[in-house]
């Protein structure tokens, strides 16, 4: 009875706090590192009144007439013509016979415009050959819209978390009036052009010798059932290079993530997920560490059951952190440092400021342990610290480990804060698109690079390349190149 008591006094105790308390981890005399953040795994389920209205009309058969172009209801915009001649090499052998036109939708900021691109021919008066003006390469064959206008479309939705049925709103307001079916086919085929790129950061990543892993829910629409499904997005991340690749499954079997680090030998980070342990268990080859964030949340939530304990536990974290916030203030006082020097000195700092430490907060989590009642939020915290404490203590082994999993779970950040936005997948293909996208932009902010110039010369260059090329279109490369 005492138990039942006390794990409802503790379920209220957590409303209390989720209600009025406070929403940061910090504590005093501690500065977590810049890249901390809370966990984002709160599925949304609701879908706004316009977005069921999208999807309804989506839904109702239409009468079957020919397709029309998107520019016959944009006559009122400006029209900005580029004359494209070719080259040649007398004009008096040629005679003209005629040109071409191409036109798409544009967008500069704040404004759309017709691009109308005048393509003129010549044929040679000797052997008849023809010879025509060169159009810049486009992404997407006989697509309606510019470069400019599907990057715009892309970073706004999957950077600024802006939905498309509300991209269309903005659109319509300017006179532009576009079916939700041509938006979402443009990002399709641009998330197809990604696909390549996602998988080179994939292998580029899994060739490395220590990564992050983490997975999160995203909601996607079961066909014609009108439905959501929880699928997840597994993410894995290396900290050494700054590389990202999400990748879409429907669901979180323990299958998942040992197929994911099936080419992968080396450390790999993860939250306390069993599927993680279980890996580790039977693959010689991987050394797994744990997060200590998520250990001190357990702390931080056993706060109102027992303060005093808990207290002590953060007062513990809270030194452990201060180390590691000496070690970054080190590297950016000494930025000549390279990153071997850099880790070697982490590694004996955590060796003789850390080990200690942790050695004596074994000892008092074992006492701990044999006291507390089983149900209490605080024995919650003590069990799982205990055990996981082998793979969590493993960072100081090496200093280029981190202490915890936040860098990737700042990765899934933005997919958290899209979701919020667009709520759902339509289907498990556009879950992958997301992945695709996702995979790109968060690898560009990871490396400082800014998502709309990559994308934009990714789509100007991609059809210049066979598939075999594609490391030359890779983040790091754009950063060589456009220096």
């Amino acid at each position: 009875m005492e138990c039942v008591i006390l794990r409802q006094q503790d379920q209220i105790n957590q409303l209390q706090r989720m209600i009025f308390g406070r929403k940061s981890e910090r504590r005093k005399k501690t500065i977590p590192p810049e890249n901390q953040v809370t966990l984002f795994d709160e599925p949304t389920d609701q879908l706004t009144q316009d977005t069921k209205l999208i999807k309804e009309q989506e839904q109702q058969p239409r009468p079957k007439q020919k397709p029309k172009s998107i520019f016959e209801t944009l006559t009122h915009l400006e029209e900005q013509k580029i004359e494209l001649q070719p080259d040649l090499s007398s004009s008096e052998d040629y005679l003209y016979i005629g040109k071409k036109e191409v036109k798409r939708l544009g967008y500069k900021p704040g404004t759309y415009y017709i691009e109308t691109q005048i393509i003129h021919s010549y044929k040679h008066k000797q052997d008849g050959h023809i010879i025509s003006g060169q159009a810049p390469l486009h992404p997407i064959p006989k697509c309606e819209a510019t470069v400019d206008l599907l990057q715009h479309i892309a970073i706004s939705k999957f950077v600024d978390h802006l939905p498309e049925y509300r991209q269309l709103k903005i659109m319509k307001r300017a006179g532009v009036h576009l079916a939700p079916s041509t938006m979402n086919g443009w990002m399709h085929k641009i998330a197809e052009l990604l696909k390549p790129m996602g998988t080179y950061l994939e292998k580029q990543i899994l060739n490395s010798d220590y990564l992050m892993i983490d997975e999160s829910t995203i909601k996607v629409m079961e066909g014609k059932k009108n439905r959501t499904h929880t699928g997840y997005m597994w993410v894995i991340y290396c900290p050494l290079t700054h590389l990202v690749r999400f990748i879409y499954h429907s669901s979180r079997e323990h299958g998942i993530p040992a197929k994911l680090l099936q080419e992968f030998s080396g450390a790999f980070q993860s939250d306390g997920y069993q599927a993680y342990h279980s890996i580790a268990e039977v693959r010689t080859d991987l050394v797994h560490l744990c997060c200590h964030a998520h250990s001190r949340r357990k702390f931080e939530n056993a706060l109102t059951n027992d303060p005093q304990k808990a207290n002590f536990a953060l007062d513990i974290y809270r030194q452990l952190y201060d180390i590691e916030r000496d070690c970054r203030d080190y590297k950016k006082a000494n930025p000549e440092l390279q990153d071997h020097q850099f880790f070697e000195y982490r590694k004996k700092i955590r060796q003789s400021l850390a080990v200690p430490i942790l050695d004596a907060f074994k000892i008092w989590i074992d006492k701990q342990s044999q006291t507390l009642t089983p149900a209490s939020l605080i024995a919650k915290a003590v069990r799982y610290t205990i055990n996981r404490y082998k793979e969590l203590n493993r960072y100081v082994e090496d200093g280029k480990y981190e202490i915890d999993n936040n860098l990737i779970e700042n990765c899934i950040r933005p997919l958290a804060l899209g979701r919020k936005n667009y709520l759902f997948a339509g289907n498990h293909q556009s879950a992958e698109n997301i992945a695709n996208f996702y995979t790109v932009f968060e690898t560009c902010r990871h490396l400082g690079i800014q998502p709309a110039d990559y994308l934009k010369w990714y789509l100007y260059n991609i059809g210049k390349i066979k598939v075999n090329q594609i490391k030359t279109l890779s983040p790091s490369c754009f950063l060589k190149t456009n220096r």
